[in-house]
């Protein structure tokens, strides 16, 4: 989905509804992208060799 969140955007206890781009999908699964998002937007940085 695009990123936006909001409690909200569920329109039954499993499905979202994205407001922006108006993706539907089982919550879970969007909840699932969001960390997946959250844990792999900012690369480390700096010199990586041993």
């Amino acid at each position: 989905c695009c990123g936006k969140i909001r409690d909200s955007n569920r329109v039954e206890r499993g499905l979202y509804v994205c407001p922006s781009c108006e993706t539907t999908m089982n919550a879970d699964v969007n909840g699932a992208m969001n960390i997946r998002r959250k844990i792999t937007q900012s690369p480390p940085t700096g010199d990586m060799s041993n």
